[in-house]
């Protein structure tokens, strides 16, 4: 995971570099135990610092949403995709982005037993259940969204292989090959 901690980072700071992404917010400790406070849940220490270094980013098709946000930015907000979906703090989904298209990814910080975090894909045409597993933590997640969105600013997101190249991304995330959870993988069959 600190590999991936390393290359989500300095990914993020080139990718604001080229104008590919752009930073809304860096959450503070305060910030992020109100907002355990407010939603009666504790954030994994993985999310606790993803959320100081990245808290909102709009990407070239994605975006990273945060916590501590401005008004202006309040369509970034966890809390406020929480309000839209209840459903999701009663389960302790914790929405970590979306796409362009109204999906959502999300982290489960139930105490599942799994001893990790997963981020989960939840497709627009059914919010209330995981549609597959992304990646194993946060880190491994936010490294691969970087590189897919820097590949769809160059045109070259069809060489990209995630999340659908099973070797490649099991390659990338090796940590996802233990994952035995609610979801199937992106390159299983019943996924699609």
């Amino acid at each position: 995971m600190k590999v991936h901690r390393e290359r989500a980072q300095q990914s993020l700071e080139e990718m604001m570099l080229r104008g590919l992404a752009e930073l809304k917010h860096r959450a503070t400790e305060e910030e992020l135990r109100d907002f355990e406070a407010r939603n009666g849940v504790a954030l994994p220490a993985d999310l606790r610092g993803w959320l100081k270094v990245c808290s909102g980013a709009e990407l070239v098709v994605r975006e990273f949403l945060g916590v501590g946000l401005s008004a202006e930015y309040d369509y970034l907000d966890i809390e406020g995709v929480l309000d839209v979906f209840p459903k999701w703090r009663e389960r302790r989904w914790i929405p970590v982005g979306t796409d362009a298209c109204g999906n959502y990814y999300v982290i489960d910080v139930s105490d599942s037993g799994m001893g990790s975090h997963p981020v989960y894909f939840i497709d627009q045409e059914n919010y209330d259940k995981f549609c597959y597993v992304m990646a194993s933590g946060i880190w491994p997640f936010v490294w691969f969204v970087l590189r897919i969105e820097s590949a769809f600013e160059e045109d070259h997101e069809g060489d990209f292989h995630w999340p659908f190249d099973r070797e490649k991304v099991l390659e990338e995330d090796p940590e996802l090959r233990n994952f035995r959870g609610p979801a199937p993988f992106p390159w299983e069959e019943d996924s699609l």
